[in-house]
């Protein structure tokens, strides 16, 4: 290696590991944060955040605008439907019970003794099935459901903002 590519590298090197070593300077905010206001996220949220404000003119006009929203009635109906496939993944946890009922009446024709025989059938059924989540495929589907309809919930609470 050439002694110049060589001390080119070392400069390089050391550039990039002093760079590395800074240390981070800590920026204050730029405003003190209300009491109220939550750094970690812990706090509950407020969906009617409108009405906060006690301005009831204002609380009236949001309303007005998410009812006549429709994005936002696309991005229910979304949640509407991820709720719906989520139940339909819990029920697979569940025994299935399947029960059935027929009936049947035939007339024949008269015999030689003028009368009209009929016979009558009845069947009932019940099926009972369950299957065996061994290995966790049911809870994994249910759980990977419940996520989709948890983030489609936060979709829509975006939406509505």
């Amino acid at each position: 290696m050439y002694p110049a590519v060589r001390d080119l590298c070392v400069v390089v090197a050391v550039v990039i590991v002093a760079g590395a070593c800074t240390p981070e300077r800590s920026v204050p905010d730029p405003v003190d944060a209300p009491t109220s206001f939550s750094r970690s996220g812990a706090e509950e949220r407020v969906d009617r955040w409108r009405e906060t404000f006690g301005d009831a003119s204002l609380s009236a006009a949001v309303d007005t605008a998410l009812a006549r929203n429709f994005t936002l009635q696309a991005a229910w109906s979304r949640l509407e439907q991820a709720r719906a496939v989520l139940d339909a993944e819990q029920a697979g946890l569940l025994p299935r019970i399947d029960a059935s009922a027929s009936a049947e009446t035939e007339r024949r024709s008269e015999d030689a003794a003028g009368r009209n025989p009929s016979a009558r059938d009845l069947e009932l059924g019940v099926m009972a099935s369950d299957e065996i989540d061994l290995w966790g495929r049911i809870r994994a589907r249910t759980d990977a459901e419940r996520a989709r309809a948890e983030a489609t919930l936060a979709d829509y609470r975006a939406a509505s903002l």
